[in-house]
């Protein structure tokens, strides 16, 4: 009998050391500690000052030909908000990792603001063109409250991501606004403005 317990529990002692042990599973990598893409935030908004300026040669060459009309410039102003809007959403990935994750490797403000300055220029030259032409037009004047508020979007997202921005946008603004603030606080942007305290 005795013999017989000894045999069982060097059985169940050789089980235990015969299972199996189960291999934890690798851990997902913690946000924090993946590398930052400090490539992404410049190729996005270069990306979108090509959409823009493209937008706003179209735009100005048709004002000079007289050719801006109301059949002419919604699809134009809709093109503008899917660019815009499509980089907001863009730079909206990257807020998410940028808010949990180092920072270093993020480009500063003096190189974002480089890439924002003409956005923002070239939006207002499109604005003004089509409001000079078709101001009395309500279907275009609501297609600029949206151009306005996916600006706006763009514009706190990335202030989001690289704080400063935000300011430099204010100057610029400020400036355009000393020969077109009519148009941009009556005719879509005035959100912009709004969302900038001016």
């Amino acid at each position: 009998m005795l013999s017989t317990r000894f045999f069982l529990a060097l059985s169940a002692i050789a089980c235990v050391f015969a299972a199996p042990v189960a291999q934890p599973q690798d851990l997902p990598v913690s946000i924090s500690e993946l590398p930052v893409d400090s490539v992404s935030l410049p190729v996005i908004l270069g990306e979108l000052q090509d959409k823009v300026h493209g937008i706003f040669k179209q735009v100005d060459t048709l004002a000079q030909t007289g050719g801006l009309t109301e059949s002419i410039a919604t699809p134009i102003l809709d093109d503008l908000v899917t660019a815009l809007g499509s980089s907001a959403a863009d730079l909206g990935n990257l807020v998410i990792d940028a808010t949990t994750r180092k920072r270093d490797g993020l480009p500063g403000v003096d190189e974002v603001t480089v890439l924002v300055e003409p956005i923002i220029t070239d939006i207002n030259a499109i604005v003004d063109a089509i409001t000079g032409e078709l101001k009395q037009v309500p279907a275009i004047g609501a297609a600029l409250v949206t151009v306005s508020t996916v600006t706006t979007a763009l514009i706190q997202t990335l202030e989001t991501i690289v704080p400063g921005v935000l300011a430099v946008v204010t100057g610029l603004v400020h400036t355009l606004t000393t020969t077109v603030g009519g148009v941009l606080q009556g005719l879509g942007l005035g959100k912009i403005l709004s969302v900038l305290n001016l």
